[in-house]
């Protein structure tokens, strides 16, 4: 009885805590494709009237949660420096509020997903274009001041490096597009 009572208990635990991780979408004309779309990700949402980019944080049977970020007001601070009591420093900061707006399932019109979710990952290929474009720049100096088979050289290397490069970031910065008006439904809206 004892682990029968475990076994349903886990069960139950294990279903609520697969339900919160994400949300589903489903096509119109297949309904047996579904795509499973993550709550951490950051999504390109496009309504009626604006858009937002933010992350989903959960949906009910009509709506999408999202946060949405915006400022409050600015704050002047002054603040004291000690050994000297006397002198003091002004500060402005911003205060940004975070709030939770919902969307009507039937507003909105598409969402968009990076291919890659963290893209800092792409920082190394970035630099090593930029290097690249550098030499491929200085391959006429260099032309010029030294010999053409050093020209030769920085030119095949600043390709390799463009080569290598260009062809990650092109990939990885699409976005995976999801049309709700026509093609994909939110899974259980009718």
């Amino acid at each position: 009885m004892k682990n029968s009572a475990l076994v349903i208990l886990f069960i139950v635990l294990s279903l609520s805590l697969e339900g919160q991780g994400y949300f589903q979408i489903q096509k119109r004309d297949k309904p047996t494709r579904v795509k499973k779309l993550n709550g951490d990700r950051l999504y390109t949402i496009t309504t009626r009237d604006t858009v937002y980019e933010s992350t989903i944080i959960g949906c009910n049977d009509s709506a999408l949660i999202i946060i949405t970020k915006g400022k409050k007001y600015g704050v002047q601070m002054s603040i004291k420096r000690y050994p000297n009591p006397n002198a003091n420093d002004t500060t402005f900061y911003r205060l940004y509020k975070k709030d939770t707006c919902y969307i009507p399932y039937n507003t909105v019109l598409s969402l968009k997903k990076d291919l890659i979710k963290n893209r800092h990952n792409l920082e190394i290929f970035g630099y090593i274009a930029v290097g690249g474009v550098l030499s491929l720049i200085l391959v006429p100096v260099l032309a010029i001041t030294e010999s053409q088979a050093d020209a030769a050289k920085s030119a095949t290397i600043s390709g390799v490096m463009l080569g290598i490069s260009l062809p990650v970031i092109f990939i990885a910065t699409r976005k995976t597009k999801y049309n709700m008006r026509d093609t994909w439904r939110f899974k259980g809206v009718k």
